[in-house]
């Protein structure tokens, strides 16, 4: 049987940077993961930081953290490999009918905060020189910047970095059950072997609820599936590194409405284009909608529906890529919450070293190293440097009882 202090369940960012910030801080890490590391969410996007939200004080404070350690990441090597962090641009595009909407309502508001920033719609007349190809259906644009990194680089230097610092990593790796005992956690059982462990973090993304099953509770989390395609080499015919286009106008917090008509509404289909940052390669993307689980491993099989919802939209926007080849696609499981999209970080109730870090479904990347730092804390019993009480799984708490919390299973 294999001992540490805490066992970290997915081997995604939150897993990775929670492992990190633990090993450097003296702790004995077992991480497990059930495929290969990044093998879902976190190696299946583009690569997008955010820098701040401009709704929300505590998404904006976990966003600067996470962009304060890139940056620090980038100049230091300390992950053993350049990540590849720079800044790009962006192109938001809208319609007339679009700019009609912004006087009400959600999109009120974020014009409101765009302006405060310094950011406003520009006609296109202002741009066109720049986007020519655009469709000339796109009458408005908004320019704002990115940041952008290298995915692999940044999960598997996490990686490098936590073994070097005693963590040891098992990847291929399957959680069969958790142990309570007296209600605090004592062991993970895994298909090659036991491990007693003081602590135990559910960043298992997509597959969170089947480890909170484990425990005897039901996290509201649904799996979504986020899709895009590659095309082949090709000179570039944006000057735009980002180009997005949302053609219905989704509300931010509902992308995707499930018995739509509409296959884009109900796949969740927006358009972004994105330059790659290194290769000559556009890539199109992206769509976000409920779907099951695969049935075996992290594998996620991509849907012949949603990729022409995406291809149309991205030829509808830049009629040019209509002659370029596409040459590969991927897909990978993002965890939702069902009950209100936020993510969800903390330590349960009445399960004792049981800690959350799940339900973050489209700012991943974003997240991901100030999260895997606030884990840490709590783990240590430090004064969190981000309050995260609106995270907590105790927001499901009806008449102050855990209505997901069922009979644990103990362990002699």
């Amino acid at each position: 049987m294999e001992e540490t202090d805490v066992t970290v369940i997915g081997g995604g960012i939150l897993g990775l940077s929670t492992a990190y910030h633990l090993t450097k801080s003296g702790y004995n890490v077992i991480l497990v993961e059930m495929a290969k590391i990044a093998a879902c969410a976190s190696g299946s996007n583009a690569g997008a930081i955010r820098k701040l939200d401009l709704t929300n004080e505590i998404d904006s404070r976990i966003y600067a953290g996470s962009y304060k350690m890139y940056q620090d990441w980038n100049e230091s090597g300390e992950l053993g490999c350049d990540i590849d962090l720079r800044e790009t641009s962006i192109l938001r595009c809208f319609t007339d009918e679009h700019v009609e909407r912004m006087k009400y309502g959600l999109w009120k508001r974020r014009l409101e905060l765009w302006n405060r920033e310094g950011l406003h719609l520009v006609k296109r007349d202002e741009w066109t020189m720049m986007e020519p190809n655009i469709t000339k259906d796109i009458t408005w644009g908004i320019e704002t910047s990115t940041s952008r990194i290298n995915i692999f680089r940044v999960c598997r230097g996490l990686a490098w970095t936590a073994e070097k610092n005693g963590a040891k990593i098992f990847t291929h790796t399957k959680v069969k059950g958790v142990g309570v005992k007296n209600g605090k956690v004592c062991t993970v059982f895994t298909d090659k072997g036991d491990i007693k462990t003081d602590f135990v973090v559910n960043a298992a993304g997509a597959w969170s609820p089947i480890i909170g099953k484990m425990v005897g509770i039901e996290i509201p989390i649904l799996p979504a599936i986020g899709t895009a395609l590659v095309t082949e080499p090709t000179p570039s015919i944006t000057k735009h590194r980002r180009i997005l286009y949302d053609p219905l106008w989704h509300d931010p917090h509902q992308p995707f409405v499930v018995n739509s008509t509409d296959p884009c509404q109900r796949l969740g289909v927006t358009t972004e284009i994105d330059r790659h940052l290194t290769e000559d390669n556009y890539i199109l993307a992206r769509s976000e909608h409920i779907v099951s689980l695969p049935s075996k491993g992290a594998k996620t099989q991509t849907e012949p529906e949603t990729l022409k919802c995406i291809a149309e939209g991205a030829i509808r926007l830049i009629p040019k890529l209509k002659n370029i080849h596409v040459i590969r696609a991927y897909a990978g499981m993002r965890p939702v919450c069902e009950v209100d999209g936020k993510p969800i970080i903390g330590e349960v109730n009445g399960i004792e070293g049981f800690i959350l870090a799940t339900g973050i479904w489209h700012t991943g990347m974003s997240y991901g190293p100030m999260c895997g730092k606030l884990v840490s804390e709590i783990i240590q019993r430090k004064v969190i440097s981000i309050p995260i009480e609106e995270l907590h799984f105790s927001r499901f708490v009806k008449n102050h009882h855990f209505p997901y919390i069922h009979l644990f299973r103990n362990v002699n």
